[in-house]
């Protein structure tokens, strides 16, 4: 694993911090590299351990320092993502000798840079899992609709409807339709020759 790589597990162990107690932080170490997606040798577990409690004991005294310099801002306000990079950055620059200060600015740009990628990737996600899930509802709910006359009354009187309230439901059942026959017509256009889109 090379700095960079590391770099960025440590960011990632920093970034718990801000969702555990300090007492918890050494069982989340353990669950870290126990989850870690790929394997990280021993001897990286260790530099990247061994990094992360650095930084962790001098968070009062970094924190200090981003809350002299910010303007506006202060640890409090900034987001989780940023503020662990901007930790990892002035661990780097002020307490550590074998990170030139350059080098410690370009690579919190970097992961910076990578987090909002994995971040604007994630948002585009929720957003079309928030789409399908309308749309799963509204289907789900409109099949199980069985709509003979008898339906149709019990539902009209059991909500007392209005008149006014009756031609409302008149109008938006056409334009329901209208809705549903446009889903038909497009998932008729999506049809792969076979699986799935």
């Amino acid at each position: 694993m090379n700095r960079t790589e590391q770099r960025e597990q440590i960011f990632m162990l920093l970034f718990r911090v801000e969702f555990n107690r300090k007492s918890d932080m050494e069982e989340q170490c353990t669950l870290f590299f126990e989850e870690a997606e790929t394997e990280i040798s021993e001897k990286d577990q260790n530099y990247i351990r061994s990094k992360y409690e650095k930084i962790a004991e001098r968070l009062p005294e970094i924190d200090r320092l981003i809350n002299e310099t910010a303007k506006g801002w202060d640890t409090q306000r900034m987001g989780k993502v940023e503020l662990a990079i901007i930790r990892l950055a002035v661990y780097e620059i002020k307490f550590d000798e074998s990170v030139p200060t350059g080098v410690a600015i370009n690579e919190a740009v970097e992961l910076a840079k990578a987090k909002k990628e994995i971040q604007e990737k994630d948002a585009e996600i929720d957003r079309e899992g928030k789409i399908a899930g309308v749309f799963c509802k509204a289907y789900e709910k409109a099949v199980l609709l069985d709509p003979t006359e008898e339906n149709v009354r019990i539902w009209a009187k059991c909500t007392r409807m209005t008149r006014d309230e009756m031609e409302d439901t008149v109008k938006e059942s056409r334009e329901l339709a209208e809705v549903f026959r446009t889903i038909a017509d497009l998932m008729e256009r999506f049809l792969p020759d076979r699986g799935t889109l």
